[in-house]
């Protein structure tokens, strides 16, 4: 078994559900492998997890506001916290994910300056948040910049094709719902 599939399951072995497939999980670890890497949306850890396990090289920064349900069909309902979340980092020994607990935007006041290798925009799936998430983000992160969920049509999708259609920004590639845009300025 490959690096990548080990940790994809370790991880989903520890948190309560991880909401990417194994694909665009492996897609999201190979971009985000050197330098740090910010995270809107982290649901029960499990990207974050997974990003940290799969780096060579930087940090994980992850904003959430922790404070919602996650409904899962046939499983019924489950209050997110970080508590569980920062369970679920120590459970698999990782020690460069950095939890904070706020909606985003606006960016926390610590990271109001810091520039990001890469990102990953998978916070509420609203237009409205979608877009406020890539306006604050493409100016801040030097190479991908990924988005998840981009077939959600009427709150994703719209910003997945503005995003390709930034001058500064480029297709890389897509792995079922995860797309991959590249800083080319």
């Amino acid at each position: 078994m490959g690096k990548l599939k080990s940790i994809y399951k370790a991880v989903t072995s520890v948190v309560y559900r991880w909401a990417m497939s194994l694909e665009e999980a492996e897609l999201l670890m190979r971009y985000t492998r050197d330098g740090d890497h910010l995270e809107i949306g982290t649901l029960w850890g499990g990207s974050a997890i997974g990003v940290a396990m799969a780096k060579q090289s930087g940090e994980v920064y992850c904003i959430d506001p922790f404070n919602y349900t996650d409904k899962i069909a046939g499983r019924g309902e489950r209050k997110v916290t970080i508590e569980e979340v920062k369970e679920n980092i120590a459970m698999l020994g990782v020690t460069t994910v950095h939890l904070y607990k706020q909606k985003h935007p606006p960016m926390p006041p610590s990271l109001e300056k810091h520039k990001f290798d890469t990102a990953l925009i998978d916070g509420e799936h609203t237009l409205d948040a979608c877009l406020a998430n890539w306006m604050d983000v493409k100016d801040r992160v030097d190479k991908y910049i990924l988005f998840h969920d981009i077939d959600f049509v009427r709150r994703v999708k719209p910003v997945w094709k503005l995003a390709l259609q930034d001058p500064e920004w480029k297709f890389v590639e897509v792995a079922e719902d995860m797309g991959v845009v590249r800083r080319i300025t």
